[in-house]
């Protein structure tokens, strides 16, 4: 099959959706399959990489500080429109996904979606609370827009309870393409509950994202040097890193364990995660920045420790796969993103009492003590949780759904 995979989040820049496209792609390929990956332009490279077609993107910082901004204009109708697809798969609910449904209404082609992140639970944790109502209306009516401009035309008939108005402007933004889809994939089986309590006429379908295991390959530090604890993020407040921050300071206090931090990532907290290192003096905290996924990978195979600190927004963490296959022990804050099968390396995977700085400080000081789990079993239950074999074979199930599961109904 030709597959189509349309994303507003892609490589150089890290992330979970960015490393689930990239796991999809590679899943399907290895199975035989041509798939081009349709997403920004990337603003430091003019070519595009091979299986890559990039769109014209702009560089917005009041909207997408960190990303290229694209959006669903005539030259990138045309750009889309020369391409061939037997099936369009869109990672998103913004401009590229737009377009992602326009190809397919418009070439007649299956199309599914994947649905990586809980929008409400951003909004709320990432605006002021004076702005939650206008933000979330104004990206509504921006999707609204777009909507019309590409004769998308069809409207879900969302179903809501005591939510406030922020919530449901956000709901109508995300399910606002599901009419059109053959199915709505996630990865979380609470985001997809969430979707169907909203729009129940939608065809759902759980699918955990994977990840190459094979390109981690631990790198084991002598007896003698410190523990390395690595977090990597979005440095915003849904990934709570000033929270972790105030773990490490507690811990720091607590244990004669000695430890290094590695702290990758970048976001809007990026000012006060530096000031709060700088005025608790954490000499031990090192900040790296925005890094490409190339270079996050050294830090993985020297990690210790892995500490995924968001609470009750991750729909999966593949972090977390990235930490195991590394052979990294990991601690989570929450229960919603504990891989399945979890009890089979109880001691490499420990969710923190709460999501607290007082509970993650006494979680990690736990960790340190016991030096918990040896490699090979977090790397054994990784290669068989998140295999791309098993991604691969599951994806290629779900895009031969007869076309009579495609839900039109609105």
């Amino acid at each position: 099959m030709k597959i189509g995979l349309f994303t507003d989040f892609y490589a150089p820049h890290t992330g979970g959706v960015e490393s689930a496209v990239a796991a999809h792609a590679a899943a399907l390929r290895a199975r035989g399959h041509t798939v081009t990956i349709v997403c920004p332009g990337n603003l430091k490279q003019k070519q595009a990489a091979s299986g890559e077609v990039r769109l014209e993107s702009h560089h917005y910082k009041p909207v997408a500080k960190h990303h290229p901004l694209v959006l669903p204009t005539k030259a990138n109708q045309r750009i889309v429109d020369k391409l061939d697809f037997d099936v369009v798969h869109v990672h998103t609910e913004h401009a590229a996904a737009f377009l992602g449904v326009w190809y397919a209404r418009r070439h007649r082609v299956p199309v599914f979606e994947t649905k990586h992140t809980d929008n409400v639970a951003w909004v709320q944790l990432n605006r002021p609370a004076a702005l939650l109502r206008v933000d979330a209306f104004t990206l509504d009516r921006w999707t609204t827009r777009w909507s019309r401009h590409l004769g998308l035309t069809a409207r879900p008939k969302l179903r809501f309870t005591d939510e406030p108005a922020f919530a449901r402007h956000s709901w109508r933004h995300m399910l606002l393409l599901t009419p059109y889809m053959t199915a709505t994939l996630g990865p979380s089986k609470y985001l997809l509950d969430q979707a169907r309590k909203h729009y129940p006429a939608g065809h759902y379908i759980v699918l955990q994202n994977g990840i190459d295991t094979g390109r981690f390959t631990p790198e084991y530090e002598a007896a003698d040097q410190p523990v390395r604890i690595l977090w990597v993020a979005r440095t915003s407040a849904e990934k709570r890193p000033l929270q972790f921050l105030q773990a490490i300071s507690l811990l720091a206090s607590k244990t004669e364990v000695p430890f290094v931090v590695d702290l990758i990532g970048a976001g809007n907290q990026d000012a006060q995660i530096r000031q709060y290192v700088a005025k608790h003096n954490l000499a031990n905290v090192r900040l790296h920045g925005s890094l490409l996924r190339d270079e996050v990978l050294p830090f993985f195979n020297h990690a210790d420790i892995f500490a995924f600190t968001s609470y009750h927004f991750d729909t999966q963490g593949l972090v977390v796969a990235e930490a195991l296959s590394a052979g990294a022990a990991v601690m989570l804050c929450d229960e919603r993103v504990m891989p399945p099968d979890a009890g089979r390396i109880a001691d490499g995977l420990r969710l923190s009492a709460s999501p607290s700085a007082h509970d993650m400080a006494a979680t990690l000081g736990t960790m340190l003590r016991k030096k918990t789990a040896a490699a090979a079993p977090l790397r054994g239950f990784a290669a068989a949780t998140y295999s791309l074999d098993v991604l691969g074979e599951r994806l290629e199930e779900i895009y031969r759904t007869p076309k009579s599961l495609r839900t039109r109904r609105s």
